[in-house]
C-alpha cells in the first residue's frame, strides 16, 4: 500500500484507541475494516495495533508507570511461556469495584488484589485483568515493599494465570510470586 494509506490507517487506529473502545461508539464499526486493511497492508504484520495491551482505570487515576516498558516486559514474559500477546486489558480499580466484580462474576464476597478473566486461544494470551490498587497498596505495606514493586508483581501474576499457571497449592503459589 502507498505510504499515505498506511499513515491514514495509523491515524484511524490511534483515534480508535483514544475513543475508549466503547461498544456502540462510531469507531467500533470502523475497527473491523481497519483490521482488514491493516492485515493486508503488511505493516508490522498487524502485531502492534491489532494485538494490544490496554491500561484503563475505574474510580481512580491510572498509576504512574512506564507503560511502554511494562508492555515490553509483559510481551517478554508471555514469550518465555510460549505465548504471544493478543488483546490484554488491565483495568486498575479500587476495592469497591473489585468487590463488585468478584460478587457479580465469581459469586465471591471478599476483596482481592486481582481478578483475571481468561480468553486465551491457542498460543495467544487474551484477557481482562482487574487490579485493585487499594489492595496492592495494602499488600505492599504488609510485605514491606514498595507500591510499584507490588504492582509490577501483580501485573505479571495476572499474565501468568493467562499462560495456564495456577496458584492453588503452596508450591505453585510460590512460583507465581
Amino acid at each position: 500500500l502507498a505510504r499515505n494509506h498506511r499513515h491514514n490507517l495509523l491515524r484511524h487506529i490511534c483515534i480508535f484507541r483514544q475513543c475508549g473502545h466503547q461498544e456502540h461508539s462510531p469507531c467500533s464499526r470502523l475497527l473491523p475494516r481497519l483490521r482488514l486493511d491493516w492485515n493486508y497492508s503488511g505493516i508490522h504484520g498487524g502485531k502492534h495495533f491489532l494485538w494490544m495491551i490496554r491500561f484503563s482505570a475505574e474510580n481512580m487515576a491510572l498509576p504512574a508507570l512506564d507503560y511502554p516498558q511494562v508492555e515490553r516486559w509483559i510481551r517478554a514474559v508471555a514469550a518465555q511461556y510460549g505465548f504471544a500477546v493478543g488483546e490484554l486489558n488491565y483495568i486498575f480499580c479500587d476495592d469497591e469495584k473489585i468487590l463488585s466484580v468478584n460478587r457479580e462474576f465469581l459469586q465471591h464476597d471478599y476483596y482481592t488484589d486481582i481478578i483475571t478473566f481468561d480468553y486465551t486461544t491457542r498460543a495467544r494470551v487474551n484477557g481482562d485483568i482487574f487490579i485493585s490498587l487499594d489492595t496492592v497498596q495494602s499488600n505492599a505495606e504488609q510485605e514491606g515493599t514498595t507500591f510499584l514493586h507490588e504492582l509490577h508483581r501483580i501485573i505479571i501474576h495476572g499474565l501468568l494465570h493467562l499462560t495456564g499457571q495456577a496458584d492453588k497449592t503452596p508450591e505453585t503459589k510460590a512460583q507465581m510470586t
